[in-house]
């Protein structure tokens, strides 16, 4: 069946022209998009740690997610994506978290 045979070799063709995934693209798609990473890291974190999914899309075009995040994502997707392959510098035992940020007064300052 020669065009049998065509169409698998077209589908390996495809499959080796498919550029590899960076890590954060992996961790958007195992939470399910950008707002769904943004929303388990909150909650992993205890707090708003990201607000907005663009900053996550930020990270996505950059192929760079900043140390003090990596930690977040990977406890937020339990491990399925490791703090030290979204940033090679970090190699610690534990997944660290940034302090939150301190609350809003009434009139927008910060405390």
């Amino acid at each position: 069946m020669p065009g049998m045979a065509n169409q698998q070799t077209q589908q390996q063709d495809q499959e080796q022209a498919a550029p590899e995934q960076t890590p954060i693209e992996r961790a958007i798609e195992l939470a399910g998009g950008t707002e769904a990473l943004m929303d388990k890291m909150n909650r992993a974190a205890g707090y708003i740690i990201v607000e907005s999914p663009n900053v996550i899309c930020n990270w996505r075009t950059r192929k760079r997610v900043p140390p003090e995040f990596c930690g977040a994502i990977e406890l937020a997707l339990r491990g399925k994506i490791k703090r030290r392959d979204l940033n090679a510098n970090l190699w610690s035992k534990r997944p660290s978290l940034p302090p939150p940020k301190p609350p809003k007064q009434p009139n927008g300052v910060e405390a």
